[in-house]
């Protein structure tokens, strides 16, 4: 099934006996930020999300088509050398006409040299179309300072974990779907699917029920999904005390609710950096930089029930780093669903 990158490719998505027929419309030129959000909440929120010091890895990729720069997606930084990112930012579409690209984070502009053999790398069986295999690393000319990269996540229970996803994508609300710029933003979501290759959650409305595809139907006080520009930005763990990026963000799909790209009821898929940890790890090495990881300790599950609750009575404080988030916990729903929990599976 096809995916939608987030960017830098904007798609129509509709559907033919039951599967998704998606068309290429244009490719955006310009500067485009941010996630997009609950309409219910304001913006403020979400901006104090994304000014924890945690996300200060995530950056933003600039291009040069011949007529100046122009923001274009986004990258977290692994190493104060190394980038990962997604892998259709650096891919042939993504590249046509391109003269040069640059990073730029904390106030810092960094260039890429994508066409020196070796700089830039896509993960092996990288499919655009269906976006398989949607991650990339990437070389800078030189040290970024003063920012602490991001450790990458090498565990395996990913499912029921609050990520929080932090990007300079195209913005909006769930009614709106995504529409304007603005500055970095962050929000979160539950992860409701994982499979070897992705994670996946959904927008969960606040006044429709029925437009959740998986999971609770219940949308956190800072739900989001990521938009256009997004991609190659970071989706964040807080396991065990320990903040990790255990996402790279890739694709968004409708799975129900308007046609309107980022509205309610819409996935939006991350790459799953636990299966590309030995591909980061040894590419890292072969340029002499190093990348930390993070693989939690194993115990014995214990099962935690979660009730539903609406925004007026969630405990906002605990959902920003919830309480249950520690590893090996098997999560309950009140009302699971078949795609609620998936088995991981084992490293590729």
């Amino acid at each position: 099934m096809s995916h939608l990158p987030v960017f830098p490719r904007r798609f129509l998505a509709s559907s033919f006996a039951g599967w998704a027929v998606l068309a290429v419309l244009l490719v955006i030129p310009g500067g485009a930020r941010a996630v997009v959000l609950r309409n219910d909440v304001s913006r403020t929120k979400y901006q104090a999300l994304c000014a924890q010091k945690q996300f200060a890895p995530v950056g933003e990729i600039e291009v040069n088509f011949g007529f100046g720069y122009q923001q274009f997606a986004s990258a977290v930084l692994v190493s104060n050398t190394m980038i990962i990112s997604a892998g259709h930012v650096f891919d042939r579409d993504a590249e046509l006409g391109a003269i040069a690209y640059r990073f730029v984070i904390s106030g810092q502009v960094i260039p890429i040299k994508f066409k020196s053999s070796g700089v830039v790398t896509i993960a092996p069986g990288y499919n655009p179309v269906t976006l398989i295999n949607d991650v990339s690393a990437a070389f800078l000319s030189k040290a970024v300072k003063g920012v602490t990269p991001a450790t990458l996540y090498a565990g395996r229970t990913e499912n029921g974990f609050i990520g929080t996803m932090v990007g300079f994508g195209d913005s909006g609300t769930g009614l709106t779907g995504d529409e304007f710029n603005d500055s970095k933003l962050a929000g979160q979501n539950s992860i409701d699917l994982v499979n070897q290759y992705d994670l996946v959650v959904d927008f969960d409305s606040p006044t429709n029920p029925a437009l959740s595809s998986l999971g609770s139907p219940y949308p956190l006080p800072l739900e989001a999904v990521i938009g256009p520009g997004d991609s190659g930005g970071g989706l964040f763990f807080d396991t065990n005390g320990h903040w990790v990026v255990a996402g790279v963000n890739s694709y968004g799909y409708q799975a129900l609710g308007s046609n309107v790209s980022d509205t309610y009821g819409w996935q939006s898929g991350f790459t799953r950096v636990s299966s590309y940890v030995s591909f980061i790890t040894t590419l890292a090495k072969k340029h002499k930089t190093s990348v930390k990881t993070y693989t939690p300790p194993k115990k014995n599950a214990a099962v935690i029930e979660l009730l539903p609750m609406d925004a007026e009575t969630m405990d906002t404080e605990s959902l920003t780093i919830p309480w249950y988030q520690q590893e090996g916990l098997i999560v309950k729903r009140l009302r699971p669903t078949p795609t609620d929990f998936v088995p991981t599976s084992p490293s590729p």
